[in-house]
């Protein structure tokens, strides 16, 4: 045990000569910090590249979100291993589906906090919508992950799963429609969209 820890002292130490850690626990200590600080350095990445796309001009057409929950629905069921939604069993994801149903797919995305429409609040009366702008898209999405942190919240895996594969089908609805010509604005805006959703 005791050559195992200098042993571990001494690999902790390659570059500088410096003692890093003085064994094994000390060591596990300095992984896991520097673990959280990468983690929070490349959320902070993430944040800061979805920022940018949504700072540029330009909204996804309304034609995007016709039928989306038909579409995302098509997704789960056609999988190698179909997602099942149940009210009962999977309440969250039934709850993600339904509002992508009745607010997404009719451009419904609330913002009390806003008093006039400016695409990203879209009032129930208004049926001449052009489309919706990346802000709206996030708003969105937001939502859908509400539910799946209230799945996983209730401690329900099953449901937690199933809301992911809700988000998951409905960010490659938008992926698709943001880069085959559904989208009008500032073309940057695609490049810098696509970019936030790979980091």
């Amino acid at each position: 045990v005791g050559e195992a820890t200098e042993g571990v002292r001494q690999a902790l130490e390659p570059i500088l000569g410096q003692v890093m850690a003085e064994g094994p626990r000390e060591s596990g200590q300095v992984v896991s910090e520097a673990v959280k600080q990468t983690a929070a350095q490349r959320k902070a990445e993430v944040d800061a590249a979805y920022t940018h796309a949504r700072s540029l001009p330009g909204e996804v057409q309304a034609e995007a979100f016709k039928d989306i929950g038909t579409r995302i629905r098509d997704d789960l069921s056609n999988r190698p291993e179909p997602i099942v939604i149940d009210d009962k069993l999977t309440p969250f994801a039934s709850q993600a589906i339904q509002d992508v149903d009745n607010r997404i797919a009719q451009l419904q995305i609330q913002n009390r906090a806003q008093a006039q429409s400016k695409g990203i609040l879209l009032p129930e009366d208004d049926l001449t919508v052009a489309g919706v702008t990346l802000n709206g898209v996030d708003q969105m999405r937001k939502r859908l992950s509400a539910f799946r942190n209230q799945a996983f919240g209730t401690g329900n895996k099953t449901d937690g799963r199933a809301v992911k594969a809700v988000i998951a089908a409905f960010d490659s609805h938008i992926d698709n429609a943001i880069n085959s010509g559904l989208f009008t604005g500032d073309q940057r805006a695609v490049q810098a969209w696509n970019n936030a959703r790979a980091a």
